[in-house]
């Protein structure tokens, strides 16, 4: 049985690990030393960029210059293939590097965090991203996938008990120097929070939370400062 230790939001507050009831500008992020300068928003599947639409405003309100935010959509958001999603993402990184981004972080929503996490361990991401940061995501697959009738590749992804899903976790599970995180929810009806755990990230539990929407993990609030804190 896996075992994980589990922060809560309100355990990140009382450890002092840097959430504040104000969210941190980009110039005193940037002030600190090996702070991140630029991100990469990285949507689920039969997501788009507007997915991070309120997170992208709450950066924005806080000083981040926009052309250091990078969301883009997937080409095949519904059907594509992760590995072909990883691939689409190595060249929105390069692009965050050529507009002066040093210091690059990922964050990924629900199955984007596997199409990152691929792009991480198989295609030397680990190399250009310092902080990895996923939402809601599937770290350990989904069970009903696996008897999804059609034989869709993003469906064989999914499957908790595929070859997919086991290479990810396949030791290390959270390869390189880059700083892992994992944040979920309790009442994500979506992705349970057993899946979300992952080997060697911190684990942060925000409770009460939607998968998705008005009340749901990319739109609260308390998920942000969290994010914020991963980016020092």
């Amino acid at each position: 049985m896996r075992s994980f230790a589990v922060l809560s939001f309100l355990g990140l507050l009382g450890a002092g690990c840097g959430v504040t009831p104000r969210a941190d500008s980009f110039e005193e992020i940037a002030a600190t030393e090996g702070a991140i300068d630029g991100i990469v928003f990285v949507h689920g599947i039969n997501g788009s960029a507007d997915d991070f639409s309120v997170m992208l405003e709450r950066f924005k309100t806080d000083g981040w210059p926009e052309e250091r935010l990078i969301a883009n959509s997937f080409t095949d958001p519904e059907w594509g293939c992760n590995t072909l999603n990883a691939a689409q993402l190595a060249s929105w990184v390069e692009e965050l590097r050529g507009r002066g981004a040093t210091r690059i972080a990922i964050v990924a929503h629900s199955m984007g965090g596997l199409s990152s996490r691929y792009f991480m361990k198989s295609l030397s991401g680990t190399n250009q991203v310092a902080v990895f940061t996923t939402i809601g995501t599937m770290h350990h697959g989904l069970r009903s996938p696996c008897f999804s009738p059609p034989v869709v590749c993003v469906w064989k992804e999914l499957c908790s008990s595929g070859s997919f899903i086991r290479d990810l976790n396949a030791a290390p599970a959270t390869p390189g120097p880059t700083k892992w995180t994992s944040i979920f929810s309790d009442t994500d009806s979506t992705v349970p929070s057993s899946s979300s755990q992952l080997e060697g990230a911190t684990n942060v539990l925000v409770p009460g939370l939607s998968h998705a929407g008005p009340d749901g993990l990319l739109d609260s609030e308390q998920v942000y400062r969290v994010v914020l804190t991963t980016l020092r």
